[in-house]
């Protein structure tokens, strides 16, 4: 089997041995927006930022504190000069502790950046504010003296380490108003307008060395392992080939780390910021992907226990699963609730080890089963539900 082959395979958790269940049907997605959306608003209601909460014209980086939600760490900055308004934050309650992405904005200087450390590096967090305090000092130079003095800060660690970027300046001229965007590894800077996707970077990652497509990648083991990070050792990342739009009022720009667009494509992402202020956008993403990732495996288990009840292929000990029918029915029609979630779990835990423990493996079999064979996952989302930290600078063009 060729190297690409083994890694798909290790990848889409390709056994090959026993029967396998059919792959469930995709969820009700829109079911699951409007639930998430109405919490959601209802939290905004109470987010009001006050002034120790705004972002000096200097610029500010913040980093990702442990226990403190994406809501709550979220500052808000102007761009008087670019005519641009946003919101920076880091969410550090779900991935690598301490956490290692942090968000940098300089509003004189019209730009703003996400910066995540490299988890298997020892001083990634390090890395990571190393960088967000060279950004603050060369915030519009990113080829020469950002990238040497980044370097330099970092090789001072004399530990190996490294770090992913994702930024944007804004430019404006007599003739032309446009958006730069920046990227080194596998962190993300786009534009939207209308919910669309104007322009957007492309993740690098080992796959796509390989010859992996965007969506290929989302399956492969080494998909975490970068090919162009800003490190403390190696050639600088390149950046000669940046990604410019011109931009207008009403457009949405967006630098996040993995830890968003690992979890929600492009696509994604338009659709459930679309015609949302950025502070409730803020919100729904972080909604989104913390749902996904607490609950996509509870319904994974349900559509299993679902298969081996119409399949009639329980074995001594599994007939005593006491799962409701009516939860059973919900998860196969993609319309559980977050109550409902909430009930099979604590059905679930009532399952005792081991036999818990081979649905767990049973039901992720599943997971990648759905994708492969519908292009979606089984709550109706193409990309993977992730449990990473997060950090984004989401911010909105002004007329």
């Amino acid at each position: 089997m060729s190297m690409r082959r083994e890694y798909e395979a290790a990848g889409r958790g390709e056994s090959g041995a026993g029967e396998e269940p059919p792959p469930p049907p995709p969820a009700r997605i829109d079911h699951i927006i409007a639930s998430i959306a109405e919490e959601s608003t209802e939290r905004m209601r109470d987010l009001v930022f006050t002034d120790d909460q705004k972002i000096p014209f200097s610029g500010e980086m913040i980093t990702g504190r442990e226990s403190v939600d994406l809501i709550d760490a979220a500052r808000e900055f102007t761009m008087p000069k670019y005519r641009i308004s946003g919101l920076a934050a880091t969410h550090g309650e779900t991935g690598t502790s301490p956490s290692q992405d942090r968000a940098v904005v300089v509003p004189d200087a019209g730009v703003g950046y996400v910066i995540d450390g490299v988890g298997g590096m020892a001083y990634g967090h390090i890395a990571a504010s190393c960088i967000g305090m060279t950004v603050l000092q060369f915030p519009r130079d990113p080829a020469d003296s950002f990238t040497h003095a980044a370097q330099k800060n970092m090789k001072r660690l004399n530990k190996p380490n490294a770090a992913a970027l994702a930024g944007f300046e804004i430019h404006e001229s007599e003739k032309r108003r446009f958006a730069r965007l920046n990227r080194a590894g596998d962190s993300r800077a786009m534009i939207f307008r209308d919910g669309r996707i104007l322009a957007s970077t492309v993740d690098e990652n080992y796959p796509h060395t390989l010859g992996f497509s965007e969506d290929d990648s989302l399956f492969c083991v080494y998909r975490n392992m970068l090919s162009n990070s800003l490190s403390s050792a190696g050639a600088p990342p390149d950046w000669s080939n940046p990604v410019e739009a011109d931009i207008e009022a009403g457009d949405i720009i967006i630098a996040c780390t993995d830890g968003i667009t690992g979890g929600l494509t492009n696509d994604e992402i338009g659709s459930l910021i679309k015609g949302r202020p950025i502070a409730d956008s803020l919100v729904i993403l972080r909604n989104v992907l913390l749902w996904r990732f607490k609950n996509e495996k509870i319904l994974l288990f349900m559509l299993y226990l679902s298969w081996m009840h119409d399949s009639e292929k329980k074995q001594s000990g599994e007939s005593g699963y006491e799962m409701p029918a009516y939860l059973l029915q919900k998860a196969r029609a993609g319309s559980m609730t977050n109550e409902d979630m909430g009930t099979a779990a604590e059905c679930i835990l009532r399952i005792p080890d081991p036999e818990r423990k081979t649905i767990w493996e049973k039901s992720n079999d599943l997971m990648f089963s759905a994708r492969r064979h519908n292009g979606i996952f089984p709550d109706g989302f193409r990309a993977p539900p992730v449990a990473d930290n997060m950090g984004i600078v989401i911010a909105e063009v002004l007329p």
